[in-house]
């Protein structure tokens, strides 16, 4: 075995060889030591060891990154726009099987919990600061979690209500930004305690230490002083919410979307800093005067070069447009030809930031708003898979916050008697079927409206769809559009009027009927 290969020992603790396949020194290429692989030798830690002693320089650097770059700006506000949007709006599910309760049951009483939730959720009650709505905190606590790895989501009880409070509701939420989130006293990570998390022999958080203020506001004067916040009250209410995404087994902390691709954005900054202060330097100069006069017939001539720096100087043509010009004795006009703007600028920066687009899974051409090169099919095609990439970070979001969010609320309406035929005793024996709920988001939009609203016709003509699912992917509610047109259908016919919707109910689609004849005529 070459001495600048790992040992490795079997249960006896005697070396294994390795295996040479064909002449090679291993039987993956991944496993080799020679070549380009001979010095990547990276470090096998766990999930917390690689990520935990580097992690307050990864964040660093992506905030400066979104502060300071505008594509790693517009990378995480693509982000935030695709999947929160203007907006997430809960819609209660219960599991009436789960409960013995009815399908009509659960409609009935869906719609009575998200009217109260609606009043809660849409106000700003629910910030212990009363500054956002939910939906606001919500894009708050996305833009937080892509650019620092994690937020924490602190759920208070307010001591009472104040006059301006435009609900009862006491439960409210604190957000605090993750750096906030350490060891006391910069102690190491341990088995039990990594990372400001304190943790039980299953590896389940039980406990977080959070200080007082942001370690950055230290010049400010604040000592550094920590709390520690069990996870969970005596009875089971959640305490702190830790939103966040795991990549790998026994992780407990995260990292910014941008981490993989700091480098990344870091050449294309210097790049882009670098051609524009060379373009602008290139754009002073039009013309170069050329003197054929060396050094010593300038003595000649002049006596010495202080006096014909004089004269240079008062006889120096000023340039402007449509005149001619009088140069110095000898002298003579040159073009100058600058090499900016280069000519591969454009295809270098779309090489470096392709990868940045990948990493985030919003494409180039969505995050720059340049859709210039794309046809109707490319463009449609784009739309699905950001739309597929967006329901996908939706439903992460809804899960770690959302969720745990209105499962708080709840609990508090059900205790304030808010909540049809639910008691905390009811609540507390089948929690995940009362608390159960989706989550609407922005619609998607459509690429062409014409041939999309058929294509939606046509799914739920033929049993593909639903109302509630169509509806749902333009971010509105079935109930609420029906509500609307039986207002609106209610009007016209109080003015003898046809209603206009009426005319289409139970045709096929436009694009439908005319595929349809075509087929006929063919016949």
């Amino acid at each position: 075995m070459a001495d600048n290969l790992p040992m490795i020992l079997d249960a006896r603790g005697n070396p294994i060889q390795r295996h040479a396949g064909f002449g090679g020194d291993s039987q993956y290429d991944a496993a080799s030591f020679k070549g380009e692989l001979k010095n990547w030798s990276p470090f096998p830690g766990s999930a917390d060891t690689d990520i935990l002693p580097e992690l307050g320089d990864i964040i660093s650097r992506a905030r400066d990154a979104d502060r300071n770059q505008p594509v790693a700006k517009a990378t995480i506000s693509t982000m935030v726009q695709q999947v929160v949007g203007d907006g997430l709006r809960v819609v209660p599910t219960p599991n009436y099987r789960a409960l013995g309760k009815t399908k009509e049951w659960a409609d009935d009483w869906a719609q009575a919990v998200q009217s109260e939730a609606d009043a809660y959720f849409g106000s700003t009650d629910c910030d212990l600061a009363g500054i956002e709505d939910f939906s606001s905190m919500t894009a708050l606590v996305f833009q937080s979690t892509l650019m620092n790895g994690g937020t924490l989501a602190l759920p208070h009880w307010r001591a009472r209500s104040a006059p301006h409070r435009m609900t009862e509701y006491r439960t409210a939420f604190r957000l605090v930004e993750i750096d906030r989130l350490e060891n006391p006293n910069g102690m190491m990570d341990t088995e039990f305690q990594r990372g400001g998390i304190d943790f039980d022999e299953d590896g389940e958080p039980i406990g977080y230490n959070i200080l007082r203020h942001h370690p950055g506001d230290a010049i400010m004067g604040f000592t550094r002083e920590w709390d520690h916040v069990p996870a969970w009250t005596e009875w089971g209410r959640q305490r702190v919410v830790h939103v966040f995404s795991r990549d790998r087994i026994d992780q407990h902390r995260g990292v910014p979307v941008l981490a993989t691709v700091l480098p990344d954005l870091k050449v294309a900054d210097d790049y882009k800093s670098a051609e524009l202060h060379a373009a602008v330097a290139n754009a002073l100069v039009a013309l170069v005067a050329e003197s054929p006069m060396g050094p010593e017939f300038i003595r000649d001539l002049f006596g010495d070069a202080e006096t014909y720096l004089q004269m240079r100087a008062k006889n120096s043509p000023k340039f402007k447009s449509g005149m001619m010009a009088a140069l110095f004795p000898g002298d003579k006009l040159a073009g100058f030809t600058p090499a900016r703007p280069n000519a591969n600028y454009g295809g270098f920066m779309e090489s470096v930031l392709r990868p940045v687009s990948a990493a985030s899974g919003m494409p180039l051409e969505l995050v720059m708003r340049n859709f210039t090169t794309m046809n109707y099919s490319s463009l449609r095609g784009m739309m699905v898979e950001v739309k597929r990439a967006a329901s996908t970070m939706r439903s992460w979001l809804t899960r770690r916050w959302c969720n745990p969010a209105y499962a708080l609320w709840f609990e508090e309406a059900v205790d304030r008697g808010r909540v049809p035929d639910c008691t905390l005793d009811d609540l507390y024996e089948n929690w995940s079927a009362w608390t159960k709920s989706r989550w609407l988001g922005s619609g998607s939009g459509w690429v062409d409206p014409n041939k999309e609203a058929d294509a939606a016709h046509y799914r739920v003509a033929y049993g593909l769809g639903t109302l509630e699912s169509e509806c749902a992917d333009q971010g509105e509610n079935w109930r609420d559009i029906a509500d609307q047109q039986a207002t609106e259908r209610k009007y016209y016919a109080s003015r003898g009027m046809a209603y206009p919707g009426d005319a289409n109910v139970g045709k096929p689609a436009p694009a439908l009927k005319q595929a349809d004849e075509e087929k006929t005529n063919a016949r």
